[in-house]
């Protein structure tokens, strides 16, 4: 796992609105045009110190705008930043399934990365996983 590339990562969304959007197995977080991550594994809106989310996450990220990102190198679990009262707690919590799958770009090299089971995070650089498929 390249270290440089999870910083990168870290960085990706940063000042980017997010909207939420629920098909039919999984979650799309869509970071205007700068990439996605899709979720299929639990997560949670943290709002004023309490669990906020109840159907209407869009309306709770409205004009908030991504400060930063923490990727937790043991789990692979995904903490998103608004503001200090607003954060998204993605849980990549099985063992063997992939939790999440985030696309970006580093330059002009998309790059896709896979929340792996057992909390290892898979790069694939050159990629185009620029569609939230």
């Amino acid at each position: 796992m390249s270290d440089d590339t999870l910083i990168e990562f870290e960085r990706a969304y940063r000042g980017c609105a997010c909207t939420i959007q629920k098909r039919d197995y999984d979650w799309v977080f869509s970071f205007s045009d700068k990439g996605y991550i899709n979720v299929a594994s639990p997560w949670r809106i943290i709002q004023n110190g309490r669990i906020a989310y109840a159907g209407h996450a869009c309306d709770l990220l409205e004009g908030r705008l991504v400060e930063c990102i923490e990727l937790d190198r043991a789990t692979a679990d995904i903490h998103l930043h608004f503001d200090d009262q607003t954060r998204i707690d993605i849980f990549n919590g099985e063992s063997g399934y992939e939790g999440w799958q985030a696309g970006f770009r580093i330059g002009g090299e998309g790059v896709l990365l896979v929340g792996l089971g057992g909390g290892d995070v898979a790069i694939f650089r050159g990629a185009e996983p620029m569609e939230n498929t």
